[in-house]
């Protein structure tokens, strides 16, 4: 199964101005191998690898991958393709050189979603060891002002890309240490490994010899915390069934069982099904339990051969109870 998501950032800190970037070091959120000196007006977040500022609704995602996967990224980063997903450039892609000897590809333009429309900029970034998707969102009103608590901080596009350029790389820290980091824990691992944190918000699990599972030959749990307010709970069985339709690896999945309930205080969904893995055609036994604490939530997916269903769903169940928020 493919990861949900895989990118990795990684830039050296320059000597700014005053461009509302701060001359501070690089910062490295999450635990994570790449990262970057914000804009003033932007922390990191608790949540996802990166910064934020919520009051203006703007981001900063880093998300980490393989070396290997820079080239077919970047391939696939055309503007054919971003304006499929409402993006439109506003200028050719320039080829960067960063910090550490590493080189990038850096893209702006804006991008659309219903009647919201955002400053967007897109940086893919290899350096020795790994590669890494940089996205930035920022509003798009005439004033570019975000709100802070020191007062109005603005953040033209300037300060942007003088962070941006900032990407650095540095040496993997340990799984262990990565997650340390995520915004949950998990108290009981069933016999699963943890080989992978993506985002400061997601980690998987798997168990046998591969690290990436891409046939469906090895059971694949997947584990990660909300970047969005939970739904209300009139809503949370229909927004766990639609969540559960778009698990990627898998394809033809059907909705076998839904059952819901309430402990100390948490809501849980369970949604189990089948489905083909999308590489090997193989069938496929998948579940997903998603725990809502108030307007937080954490989403568990596990998917394993439809042949070790039985002998999969215990041990899927155990660790899936044993995560906790932080």
């Amino acid at each position: 199964m493919r990861p949900v998501h895989t990118l990795l950032i990684a830039l050296a800190a320059l000597a700014l101005t005053a461009g509302g970037v701060r001359a501070d070091a690089v910062v490295f959120p999450k635990n994570g191998s790449v990262g970057l000196v914000p804009p003033a007006a932007m922390q990191q977040s608790p949540l996802f690898a990166g910064f934020e500022n919520r009051p203006a609704q703007a981001s900063i995602i880093i998300v980490e991958m393989p070396r290997a996967a820079y080239r077919s990224l970047a391939d696939g980063m055309t503007p054919a393709a971003l304006k499929s997903k409402g993006i439109e450039l506003s200028g050719p892609i320039e080829d960067v050189s960063l910090p550490g000897g590493a080189e990038g590809k850096l893209m702006r333009g804006t991008q659309t979603a219903g009647r919201a429309r955002v400053r967007k900029w897109i940086l893919m970034a290899q350096g020795a060891h790994a590669s890494a998707l940089v996205t930035v969102q920022a509003r798009a009103d005439e004033e570019n002002v975000l709100p802070d608590p020191r007062g109005p901080v603005a953040l033209p596009d300037d300060a942007i890309e003088a962070a941006l350029r900032t990407l650095t790389f540095r040496a993997p820290l340990s799984i262990g240490e990565q997650m340390a980091a995520l915004p949950f824990q998990v108290g009981d691992s069933a016999g699963m490994r943890p080989v992978r944190v993506v985002a400061g918000s997601s980690v998987y699990y798997t168990e046998g010899p591969q690290d990436v599972v891409r046939d469906g030959s090895q059971p694949v749990i997947i584990i990660g915390s909300s970047l969005r307010r939970a739904p209300a709970p009139p809503m949370r069985e229909s927004y766990a069934r639609k969540l559960f339709l778009t698990i990627p690896g898998v394809k033809s999945l059907q909705i076998t069982r839904v059952d819901t309930s309430k402990t100390s205080g948490s809501e849980w969904v369970q949604v189990s099904g089948l489905g083909r893995d999308r590489n090997s055609e193989a069938p496929m036994a998948v579940e997903q339990i998603i725990r809502f604490d108030g307007s937080r939530y954490v989403r568990v997916v596990g998917v394993v051969p439809e042949v070790d269903r039985s002998t999969f769903a215990g041990r899927f169940e155990r660790l899936a109870s044993s995560v906790t928020q932080k």
